[in-house]
């Protein structure tokens, strides 16, 4: 056989492989990001009642850059829940870099009120058995959190009672609830500074799990 031949018939397998490849990919993606959504919103109910907004959510969202608020260097997605219209709460989604073993990633929802709605860890890396104890799983110790603000306690308490503050530290693991305390604390001073900004801003990004999670 020539090579010209070799040649013909390689290409034509390539272009079939190709298009296989792309024909999959146009049939399953909306299946994809119906998944997607679907998580995401199941995360989302785990910090903020479903029943407290009627907009959706996923896609009413504005991307925002602030490394030292947010941990991250990439601009991070805010999204909105509203109510007929009205501001409801804004969801956070930040990055805490100070964990013992490095990144913990968070989602937070805030009330317009500046009380906190819900936290939760969406990923981390923290010694199993005691700085894992952030995960809602394995104790409640997030669920704290819920109805806390800025005022209660003082700004200055917002860190583990080993540091003066008001909470809590895990026996053995303070650095992962401190970090975790001090990402709270940035995204409650970030949201009382830029909450009404954030609401009236035009969307600009499109929300998914994978998003909120990465």
């Amino acid at each position: 056989m020539s090579m010209g031949r070799h040649a013909l018939i390689l290409g034509a397998f390539t272009l079939i492989c190709t298009g296989a490849i792309v024909a999959v990919d146009i049939l399953t993606r909306p299946r994809i990001e119906a998944e997607q959504d679907a998580a995401f919103a199941r995360l989302l109910g785990e910090v903020l009642p479903m029943t407290a907004y009627d907009n959706n959510i996923a896609q009413d969202c504005v991307a925002v850059l602030d490394t030292d608020v947010f941990g991250r260097e990439a601009a991070v997605p805010v999204y909105r829940a509203r109510r007929t219209g009205a501001p409801v709460a804004l969801v956070f989604t930040a990055t805490a870099p100070d964990g013992y073993s490095g990144n913990i990633d968070l989602l937070i929802a805030i009330y317009h009120d500046g009380k906190i709605a819900g936290t939760r860890v969406t990923a981390h890396k923290e010694t199993p058995g005691l700085g894992d104890k952030i995960e809602r799983r394995k104790s409640d110790w997030m669920d704290q959190f819920r109805g806390r603000s800025l005022q209660q306690p003082s700004a200055d308490k917002w860190t583990v009672r080993k540091d003066g503050g008001d909470f809590d530290g895990f026996t053995g693991a303070t650095i992962t609830p401190r970090a975790v305390l001090h990402a709270l604390q940035r995204v409650q001073l970030y949201h009382a500074n830029h909450r009404d900004e954030l609401f009236s801003a035009a969307s600009n990004c499109h929300a998914s799990a994978e998003a909120a999670t990465k």
